[in-house]
């Protein structure tokens, strides 16, 4: 748990290589792999990571970067969970590659990969098959025979993208971005008083003399120590994410521009139009609520006559004619 940046703050760790126990002719170095990963996650050293040397000190300075990457149809990747169901370790792009590699020669070879195996609980459902490189080559077993060969014919195939593995990147990821410096270690006073005396006190090797340490020669055990130390060169991290450049909600906005630029359509003038539109609606509702009234008060129309009479010298009798006739409304 690093509370502070700085390599005073880090965390040191200090190696040997036991040179004294190695196989003379059949390594052309010594040193250590180091792989630096997310937690939980499987390294795989002869991919990933650096090599670090003996009689030397090795400063490596960690920034975290975490990605997080779209999910389909903007993006292609893989949120781990089937994976994380099926193997029981989390998903990384290359232990999804190198599980597909191992299942591959399973299925099609019928052996366990001699190179590159995976070393976890799943994989021991196949203890039972032999290595492709350890099967017996006899002339009586053709199967046996050729299982180093399919192993090697299978990895061409992968590489060769005819045997597919659909290994996407994950969706979330977390990567140390790693800057390394060093110098000459230890000196030969510290060796002297501290590493051979710490290193020759509680363990019986093969290289502890028996003598003083003062009489050994310590060109000896130069290269048998190492020293690194790993620590943040400060305690932000970086977050980089993808995003969709090109959405509904970017096309709906597109959309709205164009209308805007080529109509003069927006959100106010479709309000104004709605506005419109009801006025004209209700200017046409009075206009028929005073016609019915006016028709429905026309029936409603009474008629006076008035008769008046006139009088004519040669008639005896009175005669009545219509002189006017007027009309009332009651």
């Amino acid at each position: 748990m690093a509370r502070r940046a700085g390599q005073m703050h880090g965390l040191q760790i200090v190696l040997q290589v036991e040179k004294f126990e190695q196989v003379e002719n059949f390594l052309d170095g010594s040193g250590v792999r180091l792989v630096i990963h997310e937690p939980g996650t499987l390294p795989f050293p002869e991919e990933e990571g650096f090599t670090l040397s003996p009689g030397y000190e090795t400063s490596i300075g960690m920034k975290m970067v975490h990605l997080t990457r779209t999910h389909p149809p903007h993006g292609r990747c893989d949120d781990g969970k089937k994976f994380y169901q099926t193997y029981g370790v989390p998903y990384r792009m290359s232990t999804c590659l190198h599980m597909c590699r191992n299942i591959k020669v399973v299925d099609i070879c019928k052996c366990r990969p001699s190179e590159n195996i995976v070393d976890i609980p799943y994989m021991d459902k196949f203890s039972s098959l032999p290595v492709c490189s350890l099967a017996e080559k006899s002339i009586y077993d053709e199967t046996a025979f050729h299982m180093e060969a399919c192993e090697h014919y299978v990895y061409y195939q992968i590489e060769e993208n005819s045997i597919k593995c659909d290994c996407e990147s994950a969706c979330r990821e977390t990567v140390y971005r790693s800057t390394l410096s060093g110098r000459v270690w230890p000196k030969e006073s510290y060796l002297r008083e501290e590493l051979l005396t710490l290193a020759c006190s509680g363990s019986n090797f093969s290289y502890c003399p028996y003598q003083p340490m003062a009489a050994i020669q310590m060109d000896y055990f130069n290269d048998n120590f190492l020293k690194m130390v790993i620590y943040f060169e400060d305690l932000n991290f970086e977050e980089i994410s993808e995003e969709p450049l090109y959405d509904g909600y970017r096309f709906l906005s597109d959309i709205g521009g164009a209308l805007g630029l080529f109509l003069g359509a927006s959100i106010l003038s479709f309000v104004e139009l709605v506005q419109l539109m009801v006025e004209i609606l209700n200017h046409f509702r009075h206009i028929i609520i005073k016609y019915l009234k006016n028709k429905s008060a026309g029936k409603k129309k009474k008629t006076l006559i008035t008769v008046k009479p006139v009088q004519r010298s040669k008639v005896k009798n009175r005669v009545f004619t219509v002189s006017k006739i007027q009309s009332e409304v009651v």
